[in-house]
């Protein structure tokens, strides 16, 4: 994170291929028909969107926990700002939950023609759907991405800033750093304005592959043929612990 939301607004308006008049606000009561503040908004909302759908940023990661209870649909396996979810990490009493499972398998499973070997899960229709039907109360967590585009300023020195999926005030920051954030708003608004955005564009792109590499952390993968050593998984002393999948018995 970086700027808060009128200083990123002001650096946009200073860039030479935008070159507007700085905002005092962007969230006044009244523009007397000025629509620069809506303009600005409107292309940090969708540069925090498109970065949102690019790439599983860290910074969008979240963790999230909900009790089953006894039907397909889990009425609370959905938070409020969930974009979709991370792949393989969802995890019930030591078991993985397969999923999400693709249309021809989820009606094979519906119809009894697959088996159902592990507990599996689907999302349509804006609700979460897990398959075998479990009993209430098993504990399930996993990881998501949220739909949020940056965080509110703390309402005390003492509490933490808060996720938000809108921006409504001068101090809230995008989630990402200002050159990104800058370059995504200057290419949104000069498309916006229907004017050549072709550099603007590349130099977007390849702002993003930078702050991709630099992105989380990753496996070191050696590029030659001799064995290094060093990246060797340390010996690790595994408790036996059996966890019996019963179907729906569970």
């Amino acid at each position: 994170m970086g700027s808060n939301l009128l200083a990123l607004a002001s650096d946009i308006c200073d860039d030479p291929s935008i070159n507007l008049q700085r905002p005092l606000t962007l969230f006044g009561a009244y523009d007397e028909g000025d629509t620069t503040d809506r303009r600005l908004v409107r292309a940090l909302t969708k540069t925090c969107q498109y970065l949102a759908g690019r790439y599983e940023w860290q910074v969008l990661k979240q963790s999230y926990t909900f009790s089953t209870v006894a039907s397909e649909i889990q009425t609370a396996a959905l938070p409020s700002d969930y974009l979709r979810p991370v792949q393989d990490t969802m995890w019930v009493n030591g078991l993985r939950v397969i999923g999400p499972v693709n249309d021809q398998d989820w009606a094979a499973m519906k119809a009894g023609r697959l088996p159902l070997s592990y507990p599996s899960f689907r999302i349509y229709n804006d609700q979460f759907h897990l398959l075998p039907i479990s009993g209430a109360g098993q504990s399930v967590t996993y990881q998501y991405i949220t739909k949020a585009v940056g965080t509110a300023a703390p309402v005390s020195p003492s509490t933490a800033r808060t996720l938000v999926t809108r921006f409504s005030a001068d101090t809230d920051q995008a989630l990402w750093d200002d050159e990104l954030m800058t370059l995504g708003a200057v290419y949104q608004i000069r498309k916006s304005l229907r004017k050549d955005y072709a550099q603007d564009e590349r130099d977007f792109e390849t702002c993003i592959l930078d702050r991709i590499k630099a992105d989380g952390g990753s496996r070191i993968l050696s590029m030659g043929g001799k064995k290094d050593n060093r990246l060797q998984r340390p010996a690790v002393t595994l408790i036996s612990q059996t966890t019996a999948w019963k179907g729906s018995d569970w």
